[in-house]
């Protein structure tokens, strides 16, 4: 396919009338099109080198798939608008980018208004052998107002007959001196609007300097927190997939990680507060989250009982569908309550006033580097005596004890691997998440069992549970009941990787080592 712009020194009806005279061309009526250029929220079509155009006619929706670099373009046309993964029926678009979305769903990003013209090269039978659009866009901003782009001739082969579309592509820029364009409507249009492109990740590493002050290096760690939670919140409100609210509360989950485990940095009496507010705020979204997490794991507890009982789960499904708006209207409120409000108002004041120059907190102005090799190493030795006393017949909660250890130590990994050689400290986290996933799975495996037997016990109250039903969720919680033991043992295969001579030895290298150094 070819594509050039149409300079405003030239007019479109002058240049249409050359075409037609030209090549005998046939000329379709006018159209009107919106053009949506659509993606995750984390842009994971655009990392993945791609970009996702929807252009909206009066009766369908054409897709298309462009490759950033190279390669070819696949359409596909649809009654509907996607909005995940799963909605588009082409098993080539699936293999293509399967695992790519994962469960997020797909946001218009870009709006564009285009007037279509379509001109079409016809050989004497009458077969269409190639397609000219000539298309004058304009920019939908976020306000509503319209911007005007630069018009585009789009040259569209049949397949099998690119030397017409050669022939008009050479008249154009003979007669006309039409340069090509070098990038699609998407780059302009972005810039058009001052959109950060690929700008977002749930990842964090956060660009410290070792010899930082720690109050002020943890200020700037808690600040980008707080921006990933509140850019977080609109898309929780909206529930447009679950992945705003999971983001949101890892941003929460986080901050008060870092509250309680680095202490004597700020005044306490201005983290009381905060520390509350932020159990609060984990509070009010977690059972909204445990409804996401139950619907999401839906096909996996149905698809795990026999075929003749999978059908009896539906009700659990509608329980949980409408057990999830009802939170989610709480959530909201939550959110938009002046509690909340005013809680993060603080926040924001107190991260972005200055710290003073001197202190007599006593780990305020320590190089942050001291403070991380100190906090990740008491951290490590924690996690390493707690999972070495734990047995094959030792309570369940010791396991669940030694998750929240791991989780805290994989946060002060994760906030300050940039201080570290990342071919280091990589394989340190990837082994630690690797122990965290089984600790994980058991937690998990509980809280569900759980779950499930009071979920029975509200449809019940509801009117809502059959014995089809009650049967198939009893069968559900003896298999993951089972699971649970099948977790306890590989959680043995993992910690003893985790603790191995080699991982030991690069702990102590990395935070011992060099704490030692660093107070010498």
């Amino acid at each position: 396919m070819n594509e050039f712009l149409l300079p405003t020194s030239i007019s479109k009806t002058a240049l249409k009338e050359a075409l037609v005279t030209q090549f005998s061309l046939h000329e379709d009526a006018p159209r009107t099109i919106q053009r949506n250029y659509r993606d995750t929220f984390d842009w994971r079509l655009y990392k993945k080198g791609f970009l996702f155009q929807v252009d909206k006619h009066s009766h369908s929706y054409e897709l298309t798939l462009i490759p950033l670099e190279s390669g070819r373009r696949r359409v596909l046309i649809m009654q509907s608008q996607p909005a995940y993964m799963e909605d588009i029926p082409s098993k080539i678009w699936q293999q293509q980018l399967q695992g790519v979305l994962g469960i997020r769903a797909l946001m218009s990003h870009i709006t564009i208004s285009l007037r279509q013209n379509t001109l079409r090269y016809v050989d004497k039978d009458g077969k269409t052998l190639s397609r000219i659009y000539i298309e004058e866009a304009r920019l939908r901003r976020p306000d509503g107002r319209l911007r005007t782009l630069e018009t585009r001739i789009r040259i569209v082969p049949i397949t099998g007959y690119g030397k017409f579309s050669e022939q008009i592509s050479k008249f154009l820029k003979k007669e006309f001196k039409l340069k090509a364009a070098k990038q699609v409507p998407f780059y302009p249009s972005a810039k058009a609007l001052g959109l950060s492109v690929n700008n977002y990740s749930s990842q964090l590493s956060h660009p410290f300097l070792a010899k930082d002050r720690t109050d002020r290096a943890l200020k700037a760690l808690l600040l980008t927190l707080l921006d990933t939670m509140e850019v977080n919140e609109q898309g929780t409100v909206e529930d447009i997939d679950s992945e705003f609210l999971h983001d949101l509360r890892v941003s929460v989950r986080r901050t008060r990680s870092v509250l309680s485990q680095i202490k004597h940095i700020f005044p306490q009496r201005n983290l009381q507060r905060f520390e509350g507010g932020f159990s609060w705020v984990g509070q009010i979204t977690g059972p909204t989250r445990d409804m996401h997490v139950y619907l999401l794991k839906f096909d996996d507890y149905q698809s795990a009982l026999p075929k003749k009982m999978q059908p009896h789960l539906l009700p659990l499904k509608e329980f949980l569908i409408r057990h999830q708006k009802l939170e989610h209207e709480t959530l909201v409120a939550a959110i938009k309550s002046k509690r909340y409000q005013v809680l993060k108002q603080g926040w924001r004041t107190f991260l972005t006033s200055p710290c003073p120059e001197k202190t007599s907190l006593a780990n305020a102005t320590k190089p942050i580097s001291e403070t991380a090799n100190t906090h990740i190493w008491q951290a490590y030795s924690k996690l390493m005596k707690r999972g070495s006393a734990i047995t094959a017949t030792c309570p369940d909660e010791k396991l669940h004890k030694l998750r929240i250890v791991a989780k805290k130590l994989r946060y002060l990994l994760e906030f300050f691997q940039n201080l570290y050689p990342k071919s280091r400290i990589k394989p340190l986290i990837s082994a630690l998440k690797k122990l965290q996933d089984v600790l994980g799975d058991f937690q998990d495996l509980s809280v569900q069992i759980d779950a499930l037997k009071d979920f029975e016990i509200q449809m019940k109250e509801e009117g809502s549970l059959n014995p089809d039903t009650e049967a198939a969720i009893e069968l559900l919680v003896q298999q993951l009941q089972s699971h649970i033991k099948e977790q306890r043992k590989l959680f043995e295969t993992r910690f003893a990787e985790f603790s191995d001579k080699n991982m030991r030895s690069e702990f102590k290298f990395l935070f011992k080592k060099n704490l030692l150094n660093l107070k010498q």
